[in-house]
């Protein structure tokens, strides 16, 4: 189990790899993923940032709540999945949702403040200050943010955790923090609370930014 730091340069192999099959290995948590989006509380107008956004699977909830008077930006570091999504935009609504391509730590996610975000199984990013920082750093104070995602379960479910791991390599370059994923983002967000889910192998999380990364 790798237990070092996150490596983008893995991801992008990572991703490179799963590209063509990705959608197809997503179904499983599609009811989770509409399960984190409603946790957003999104309105009419808002601007939501879709944090490793993959192929665009969130897009059209995302939409739905935000309307083409709101804004989806999507951020995502692999190129594959990237191009993926931009055609999936391109379907849903082009005037209202974007892709912007590159790393957490140091995308260019513009001027003007998001009023929530999505972070749906992105266990690296998470567990990466740097980006956090910089991510945080896009959100207006109050910012509602959803988090969905793999964790170590209790012992009594070891055998599922194991499972879990093991179809979890091909999707994360680090292993790091499963016991408590979300413990860097209590400093933007001390209000988190989550539940656990399949087993508590997996988790969905939500609370409201307390500042920017500057302010905290």
């Amino acid at each position: 189990m790798n237990l070092s730091k996150p490596n983008a340069s893995v991801a992008v192999a990572n991703y490179a790899r799963l590209a063509v099959r990705y959608d197809r290995s997503c179904r499983r948590i599609a009811a989770l993923r509409a399960e984190t989006v409603a946790l957003l509380g999104l309105r009419p107008g808002d601007r939501v940032l879709d944090v490793g956004c993959g192929t665009g699977l969130s897009f059209e909830l995302l939409h739905e709540h935000v309307t083409s008077s709101g804004r989806v930006v999507g951020l995502e570091l692999s190129p594959d999945l990237a191009r993926q999504a931009r055609t999936r935009a391109a379907a849903i609504d082009p005037g209202t949702i974007s892709i912007t391509e590159g790393n957490a730590e140091t995308a260019d996610l513009g001027s003007t403040l998001f009023d929530a975000a999505l972070f749906h199984y992105t266990h690296d990013v998470l567990r990466n200050p740097v980006a956090l920082a910089h991510v945080f750093a896009s959100l207006h104070p109050g910012a509602r943010i959803a988090v969905a995602g793999l964790k170590i379960g209790a012992p009594w479910a070891l055998p599922v955790s194991l499972v879990s791991i093991y179809r979890a390599r091909k999707y994360v370059s680090t292993f790091e923090g499963l016991g408590e994923p979300w413990s860097h983002l209590l400093r933007y967000v001390p209000d988190f609370r989550w539940r656990g889910r399949r087993a508590g192998t997996g988790y969905v999380g939500w609370g409201r930014v307390v500042g920017t990364g500057a302010g905290v």
